[in-house]
């Protein structure tokens, strides 16, 4: 680890404005009750899926397609999981198909944005 030039201030503040957020990042992590896995479960049951069709490779379903869209938003928002570590968690999807189904959440809520308090009342 690199730690800041003493001498030099700015690069100090700079040094403990990027720890402190991550910090903040993993104290977030650390303080939420849920797990990708019940995050998953509590979208399976909202939806009345499986989690097996939700974390295979079914496309065919809105709602299945929907549920899993849903869950990777849930996931990527709650946890602040790298696209890669929910692709890997969803039975090692490729990373561009969880940016394309948090974004398609996105889409949705911003059409509607009573979709973001029913997705995540999921959790609740």
């Amino acid at each position: 680890m690199i730690l800041p030039d003493p001498s030099n201030i700015s690069d100090c503040i700079r040094g403990i404005d990027f720890y402190q957020t991550h910090l903040n990042r993993i104290r977030k992590k650390n303080a939420s009750k849920e797990t990708a896995r019940s995050i998953l479960d509590k979208v399976c049951h909202a939806h009345h899926v499986g989690y097996l069709d939700v974390i295979g490779p079914k496309r065919k379903s809105n709602q299945i397609s929907h549920a899993r869209q849903e869950a990777m938003w849930l996931i990527r928002k709650e946890l602040d999981y790298s696209y890669t570590h929910i692709a890997s968690f969803l039975s090692n999807r490729d990373h561009t198909t969880i940016i394309h189904g948090v974004r398609a959440v996105e889409a949705r809520i911003a059409a509607d944005p009573s979709e973001k308090k029913r997705i995540e009342g999921m959790l609740a």
